[in-house]
């Protein structure tokens, strides 16, 4: 156990073969359920959460280093690097509809008990925000794109993260 009275949990490794990612729109997913329709040909992705505090500097002899920190707007955003395919191609109309996308992210690791594993969910309201250069991914055409997590009032949220780990870890 360490000082802050956290316990330490054994890492469980995921294996790449365990990694799914969904993408859907809220009105084919009305009962706010994510993980619909799979991305089948999607290569590369990353979630990227910027500074969430800045610190505070202030001219004062008696404040060698920062006096504080303060909660500043920070843009959290998702990069999915996909096959420049029908499917891939597909999210171009929604950069230029400003369609909100609901992206899945599911990593499940070794079974805990029964049927449950150990898992890590992202699920996020986004936005394409940048598209990519036209890139070559392991020898197929491929496109980035990145996608700003939103605000989504029907759903409630911005993005949501479950860590499922078995109760007696904790």
């Amino acid at each position: 156990m360490n000082d802050v009275g956290v316990t330490d949990i054994a890492l469980k490794p995921v294996q790449p073969g365990k990694v799914d990612v969904y993408m859907d729109n809220w009105d084919t997913d009305e009962d706010g359920t994510f993980g619909q329709s799979q991305l089948l040909r999607h290569l590369e992705g990353a979630l990227r959460i910027p500074n969430r505090y800045n610190p505070i500097w202030v001219v004062n002899s008696a404040h060698p280093s920062f006096d504080g920190h303060v909660e500043i707007a920070f843009a959290p955003e998702i990069s999915l690097t996909m096959e420049a395919d029908a499917a891939g191609m597909a999210l171009l109309a929604d950069a230029r509809a400003g369609n909100t996308k609901y992206i899945e992210m599911l990593a499940e690791g070794p079974i805990i008990d029964g049927t449950v594993h150990y898992s890590f969910r992202i699920r996020a309201a986004c936005q394409v925000k940048d598209v990519g250069e036209f890139t070559d991914a392991e020898g197929l055409y491929a496109i980035e794109f990145t996608l700003g997590i939103v605000y989504d009032p029907t759903w409630g949220n911005e993005f949501v993260v479950d860590v499922v780990v078995p109760l007696a870890a904790l």
